[in-house]
């Protein structure tokens, strides 16, 4: 992790001969920035013998002593792909320059952000150089600056290629991927999982996200390496025991440091684009981060001298920020908020326009009921409770009934991070590296109206140990032990303080301090309030692994295993004072008991304290899990001739479904068709293992890529791969819903009926005994997730240092996590309890792994390597993802509308975007060092010298979302209580001709209606697309010498992110029956600039 400052190298070589030559160079990212820390390495392949050194503040790098002979030089940085040059031809006596461009490489995920992850992503960011991580913190979302590299998080990549379009045969082949950024979809090389799906263009802290893992292993990252699975989330660092040819350490000779200050303001951004209003006033925020490291050989005066032996690092990061938090939210207005509803008016289907009539509940069950006089409902008749919670309910401050409320806050967003790295070599073939990482974060957050805040501190570790042994030139041994620990609090501001819900006479929720806060409410119309849940997690994970690096003439061999204890244990009660669904059910007419449309309202129902549907789980708040993993690998590149080079391996790995440590997990068993069910528990099993799934233990991962290089004298390249890729990290997602479940805790799904009346005080009546509570339940036999990829790509120099690339990539899914809502409602019988599928279970979702889905990408894209001062990268990805659920990618995780027909779910991928445009330059001002004038120093030069420009063009079309119908109307198949009916295609095309978009109608609302009551909508699933993306980032930096020798330098950088100030729309309302259907929901960031100084001495 400290490569930047303290890589280990080597100096010099065994028995250097009389005609020994040097070998200097200059290694840049993407647009020519200048990499600093990068490791060099010279192989002699025959003999296995090295030589290294890294590259200096400037991006260069010199190797000394080099005898005559044909190399592979390599060049390497965590972050980047690795570049491998072969042959690298040596002559007596001469000097030889091979400049190397890096491409950032798509870091590896490990599953879901559990936790103990946040550390590690920080620790792998902040080990970047400063320009480099620069690059990656505003690269437009995608952390990829080789245009002819994989894009996106779908990206699945063998072996490292060469950066350059000349590259000699047998280079390494690959396996590429693209964009299908599907977490069930997205597999890496070493197995783990891809991030949820992310666009170009996403804000800084959404792509620290995606920067999951950095692996610099010494041979690259092609091997299938230690994967990804439940609990992991480590950074580790491979270094070689035996520097250079004849084994001795490197020749550090002075420590080396940086500071680091970086500064924004909203004073000098744009403001919030006013997606309601006429003009949105500014923020007042700010960011600040600032560091300072040092590192180099452990020397303490008089007591220590570890100048040829040891060496260290140090870093401290602090952030202060206080952050921009801008929505807009629907609320009633002042006339229904005393229970006038005579000018509200119905948003859509067949009675669009007109007042919905609403109904005296009271005058009538089902049957024949008296309206409201005038669609107002008398004071005297309102809900206490419902009354006490309006308080919390902001009154509009805009105009109009839709997004009439807008909340403007400053949020806090404080860190610190320590890191320290220390190095020793033990003898002249093993060394030991320890690295350790702290993180305390401090965070606030706000829901959808004041008051509703929530503050966050975590504190995480990680500690790396790191033992090399090298047997041979060649053969060496890598050992490495990890321990990585988290604890994150989250606390509501009535948490302890004030029981809002129990002092509304709320009954049937938790009682416990813990819990207290305001019930969390849901409309259909109007945003509800989401109190936040209050939660405790100290996780942590300790992992072993070994492997073994053999290059055995045209073989590189690899070997390795991995061992991994995870325990993730949690302080929280999911639903502890209930949720109550407002819908417009109890003050709607029914016919043959069914809502009649045009009748009823939410709101109304709200303030007669009438929930069509309640839910809650708390109780057993402390459950402690506990799993085990296993993997290990096998692969080998191959130079099979001087044209081909094949790479081939086998991983397996094995991940155990989690035990909870007192047995407290709790799952349904159904007869055949779902027609019985029957409780299962942690600590009653009944022929099923303690944690209840029997797990997925052939998990075999065949792995295989070539590259092909026609004629030795031709820069075109062909490459192609296949391999098999595992998601274990799913168990981190289904164990939790398995916990605070009856029998060891309370919980339910209740829907209202004439026989049991739902309201806010007794939302939760006791119900018979014998009376499935469980909200939740999945497959016994549940599956591990896998997909498969398989990649074509062409490459070659088209003119000079134009290098055009053209792929192919599919992925294949399958046995993808499925939700059903089996305990549905019988057809056309109504939304109630005594209706449903299962008389002795309540509702529930049930989870298992049927799913599949397939991506076909194709990629065309130009580079223009930096040449003249100037560099230009493009590339352009056309692609279709597919699949038949919406719980693909761990987003969204829609329930299928109806269990039976799963056909009907098949549709575009949440994630699916069908075009995309990336373009990425860099020019050097041609003035200063090493430029074209000026270079000579002089008073002009200190002005106009070294500066340099760069940006980033982001371009995509809009991904797919959903139409749905919720409500009273939304009364058949489970959705009142699962909320997954859609509407009908009314046949309509849904698309909107651009010049009739906007923020109030941006698609075509006519293209789908309601359907008729008791039955299922037969629109499907992301039939609309939403908006697309257009992003402009610039960069204006200047490196300055202040003291060649005593190599001290800086940088200033001031950097624009959407430079052009483009709105770029976020979300879709697409609630059929809602009344902000067809809107923009939220807006990204405008234009911010920021400011950065970096010293390095």
């Amino acid at each position: 992790m400290t490569l930047s400052l303290v890589a280990l190298a080597s100096p010099g070589l065994r028995g250097q001969a009389a005609g020994a030559g040097t070998i200097t160079g200059h290694v840049h990212g993407p647009g020519g920035v200048p990499v600093p820390g990068a490791t060099v390495v010279l192989v002699e392949p025959q003999t296995g013998e090295r030589k290294e050194t890294w590259t200096d503040a400037e991006g260069n790098y010199a190797l000394t002593g080099v005898n005559p002979g044909t190399y592979k030089l390599e060049v390497s940085l965590v972050g980047f792909r690795s570049d491998v040059r072969e042959p690298v031809p040596m002559t007596a006596g001469r000097s030889l320059r091979v400049n190397v461009a890096l491409v950032m490489g798509l870091p590896e995920d490990a599953g879901p952000a559990t936790p103990e992850r946040a550390a590690s992503r920080e620790a792998a960011l902040q080990q970047l150089p400063e320009s480099v991580r620069a690059r990656l913190e505003n690269f437009g979302g995608e952390p990829n600056g080789n245009m002819g590299e994989t894009q996106g998080n779908g990206a699945v990549r063998f072996s490292e290629t060469s950066g350059n379009g000349n590259a000699p045969a047998g280079e390494s082949p690959s396996e590429e991927g693209d964009s299908s950024a599907s977490a069930a979809n997205s597999f890496l090389l070493s197995g783990g999982q891809g991030a949820s799906a992310a666009m170009p263009g996403e804000q800084e802290g959404r792509l620290r996200e995606r920067i999951q893992e950095f692996r610099q292993m010494r041979e690259g990252q092609s091997a299938p390496g230690f994967g990804g699975g439940p609990g992991m989330g480590d950074v580790f660092i491979f270094m070689a025991g035996r520097g250079g040819f004849g084994g001795r350490r490197p020749q550090i000779n002075r420590v080396r440091g940086n500071l680091m200050e970086s500064y924004s303001n909203s004073a000098v951004d744009a403001h919030p684009y006013p997606l309601n209003v006429a003009e949105s006033p500014q923020i007042p925020s700010y960011r600040e981060r600032a560091a300072g490291g040092l590192g180099g050989p452990l020397v303490i005066p008089k007591i220590y001298n570890g100048r040829d032996k040891t060496t260290f690092f140090f870093n401290y990061m602090l952030q202060r920020a206080r952050s921009p938090f801008d929505s807009f939210a629907t609320v009633p207005t002042a006339a229904e908020r005393l229970g006038d509803f005579s000018q509200t008016v119905i948003p859509s289907g067949p009675q669009a326009g007109t007042v919905p009539t609403l109904y005296n509940p009271f005058s009538g069950p089902l049957g024949a009921r008296t309206p409201f006089a005038n669609n107002q409902i008398p004071t005297n008749m309102f809900d206490p409770a419902a009354v006490g919670m309006l308080k919390y309910i902001p009154l509009p401050n805009l105009p109009g009934t839709v997004q009439n409320f807008h909340l403007q806050e400053v949020l806090p967003a404080d860190s610190d991070r320590v890191m320290g790295r220390i190095g020793q070599q033990i003898s002249g073939k093993d060394s030991l590296n320890a690295f350790y990482f702290f993180n305390s974060a401090r965070t606030t957050r706000v829901g959808n109206f004041p008051g509703l805040t929530s503050n966050t501190s975590v504190r995480g570790q990680n500690l790396n140990l790191n033992e090399t042994h090298t047997f041979a030139p060649g053969f060496m041994n890598n050992l490495l032990v990890n321990f990585s620990r988290q604890r994150t609090s989250t606390l509501n501001p009535f948490a302890f303080q004030s029981d809002i819900a129990g002092g509304l006479g709320i009954q049937g929720i938790s009682t416990n301090p813990f819990d207290w806060g305001i019930p969390l409410t849901q409309f259909t119309n109007f945003t509800g309030l989401n109190d936040t849940i209050p939660s405790l997690t100290r996780n942590q994970t300790v992992r072993a692994m070994d492997f073994l690096l053999w290059n055995h003439g045209k073989h590189n061999l690899r070997f390795g295993g991995e061992v991994r204890r995870v325990q993730l244990n949690t302080l929280t009660d999911p639903d502890a004072r209930g949720t109550f669904t407002f819908s417009g059910y109890s003050t709607s007419e029914f016919l043959n008991g069914l809502p009649v449309a045009g009748t009823g309202y939410d709101f109304a129902d709200f303030l007669l304290g009438l929930p069509q549907t309640t839910s809650e789980r708390f109780g057993a708040s402390s459950n402690y899990f506990r799993s085990w993993g296993y993997s290990g690998f096998f692969q080998d590149d191959w130079r099979a001739t001087s044209h081909l080079t094949f790479n081939y391996g086998l991983r397996y790995e094995y991940f155990t479904p989690f035990t909870e440590k007192c047995g407290h997990l709790s799952d349904l068993t159904f007869g055949p068709g779902f027609s019985s069910a029957q409780v299962v528990t942690g600590q009653q099993t009944v022929g099923l293992p303690p944690s209840l799934l029997r797990g997925d233990s052939n998990n075999f991962a065949p792995r295989l890529g070539l590259a092909y290089r026609p004629w030795l004298n031709h820069s075109l390249v062909l490459r192609a791969g296949y391999g098999v890729f595992y998601d274990g990290s799913i168990y981190n997602r289904i164990f939790p819903n398995m916990a605070s479940q009856p029998p060891f805790a309370q919980a339910s799904t209740l829907i209202t009926s004439p026989q049991q009346v739902l309201t806010l005080e007794d939302g939760f009546p006791q119900i018979g005994s014998n009376i499935l509570r469980n909200t939740y339940a999945v497959d016994p036999n549940f599956h591990t997730p896998y997909a498969q990829t398989w990649n074509f790509t062409l490459e070659d120099q088209i003119f000079r240092n134009v290098i055009f690339t053209l792929g192919y990539v599919g992925t294949k899914g399958s046995k993808l996590d499925l939700l059903l809502a089996p305990n549905e409602f019988l057809p056309g019988s109504g939304a109630s309890a005594q209706n449903l599928a299962l008389q002795n279970a309540l509702a529930f979702t049930y989870e298992t792994s049927g799913a599949a889905s397939i991506y076909h990408g194709l990629r065309a894209g130009l580079r223009r390597q930096f040449h003249g001062g100037l560099s230009i990268n493009a590339e352009y990805t056309f692609s279709k993802s597919i699949d038949d659920a919406a719980s693909v990618g761990g987003a969204g995780r829609t329930v299928a509308q109806d269990w039976r027909d799963l056909q009907a779910e098949r549709g575009l991928s949440t994630f699916d975007v069908r075009h995309r445009l990336l373009i990425n330059h860099i020019y050097e001002f041609p003035f200063g060092d090493r430029r074209r004038w000026l270079n000579h120093g002089g008073a002009a030069a200190r002005v106009i010298g070294n500066w340099q420009i760069s940006g980033t063009t982001s371009i995509q079309s809009g991904s797919p979302y959903t139409a749905q119908v919720l409500g009273n109307l939304s009364n058949f198949g489970g959705a009142v209580a699962i909320a997954n009916q859609r509407p009908d295609a009314t046949g309509q095309p849904v698309s909107l001709p651009g010049f009739e978009q906007n923020t109030m109608r941006f698609f075509n609302t006519s293209a789908f209606t309601l359907p008729p009551a008791g039955q299922f909508g037969n629109a499907g699933r992301n039939t609309i697309t939403g908006p697309g993306l257009v992003n402009f980032n610039m960069q204006l930096s200047r490196f300055v010498t202040f003291s060649q020798e005593k190599n001290i330098r800086g940088n200033f950088r001031i950097e624009a992110n959407n430079l052009f100030n483009t709105p770029n729309f976020g979300g879709l309302a697409t609630v059929v029956n809602a009344l902000n259907f067809g809107r923009i929901t939220s807006v990204q960031s405008m234009r911010t600039l920021s400011a950065t100084i970096r010293v390095m001495f």
